[in-house]
């Protein structure tokens, strides 16, 4: 069960259905383990490279990651300090805060780990349904009966959101 920015869920409900797949494992004397993470500037720490890669394997047409690309390409930013303003550089990473496209490709990244996570085998699964990962804006859960197995999703997770 996944959340995006856009949904019309709330925190109540994520949390209700996080205590609810723990109550359930519980209960059937399964252990779990979680972790959480916040995803502090989330919006700044989009990778451009996994971003394209992502728009690409989610179908999205070449033209159109061709023209994000290029738009991104050419985004340069400048610090200003007092009155003094910094040479211009090239960003690197990150989708643009207030842009009405900016939700849409971080919500894409993000459901790419999702996705991966899911295909992992490694979180909790009842009745063939994955409740391994639970995200709320730029909070995630992720849970997993075994230590291995959440360690296994941290790592995957810690990798794609970092670089």
């Amino acid at each position: 069960m996944t959340y995006s920015v856009a949904s019309n869920i709330d925190c109540s409900d994520a949390i209700f259905d996080v205590k609810s797949t723990v109550s359930q494992f519980v209960e059937h004397s399964n252990c779990v383990y979680a972790a959480a993470l916040d995803l502090k500037k989330a919006f700044d720490r989009v990778s451009y490279f996994k971003l394209f890669n992502t728009l690409i394997d989610s179908g999205v047409s070449i033209p159109v990651v061709n023209v994000v690309s290029n738009w991104f390409s050419k985004l340069l930013a400048a610090i200003q300090w007092n009155s003094s303003l910094s040479y211009t550089f090239s960003v690197g990473s990150g989708v643009r805060q207030g842009s009405s496209l900016s939700p849409t490709l971080f919500n894409l990244y993000i459901n790419a780990i999702i996705v991966s996570l899911k295909s992992s085998d490694y979180g909790c699964q009842a009745r063939g349904k994955f409740f391994g990962c639970f995200l709320y804006a730029d909070d995630i859960i992720i849970m997993s009966p075994s230590l291995h197995g959440l360690q296994s999703m941290l790592d995957f997770a810690l990798v794609y959101v970092i670089d």
